[in-house]
């Protein structure tokens, strides 16, 4: 990474430039933008917006890519920007948005873990779609509360950089529905060692 902002209200939250090595970033928006990628890795009809995979176990055609030591650096990184420290296996998702798609207000705050498959406390969300403009969509929304009128920050997505999100009750945040293309990303999930957020 090569430069994160972290914001402390609402809730900890920020951006990071330069995720991926260029050559990895570009090499990850070929395989997510293919439709054989969906294809092979979703098998559910309609196709859902994600699919999940861990740290440990990338898809083949990308293993070569997000390695091992790749991984564990971007978890390293992580930790120092949120100075917390998380498990070493994490869940990995591949999503995309087509026109129309957003998601609306929420906090992905889980009081009882083992009520969510991948529970997290911390998320790191890497665009992976060409550089657009706000009115393009797919826009990730900061709020204080559970409402439209309390949003604080915008950020507009860009190629290989990521948002940082710290979950918890008051984590408010959403993403606006795109308007043109599709908006591509990676997410990495981590959770706190200690298991609470």
């Amino acid at each position: 990474m090569e430069s994160a902002t972290l914001f402390r209200t609402p809730f900890p939250h920020g951006t990071v430039r330069g995720v991926f090595p260029e050559d990895v970033a570009r090499e990850l928006a070929m395989w997510i933008g293919d439709e054989r990628t969906w294809r092979d890795c979703d098998r559910e009809d309609p196709p859902r917006r994600s699919f999940y995979w861990t740290s440990t176990a990338a898809p083949p055609a990308i293993a070569g890519l997000l390695t091992p030591a790749l991984m564990r650096s971007l978890r390293e990184q992580a930790e120092e920007i949120f100075g917390k420290s998380f498990e070493r296996d994490f869940p990995v998702s591949a999503n995309r948005y087509p026109v129309g798609h957003g998601i609306k207000i929420h906090n992905d705050y889980f009081p009882d873990p083992a009520a969510h498959r991948y529970f997290f406390t911390h998320r790191l969300i890497v665009y992976l779609s060409p550089d657009t403009d706000a009115d393009s969509g797919g826009l990730l929304g900061i709020f204080e509360r559970d409402d439209p009128g309390t949003r604080i920050r915008t950020i507009v997505p860009a190629f290989n950089a990521g948002s940082l999100m710290a979950m918890g009750p008051g984590s408010f945040h959403a993403v606006s529905a795109v308007k043109t293309g599709v908006r591509y990303s990676i997410g990495f999930s981590f959770t706190n060692i200690t298991g609470r957020y």
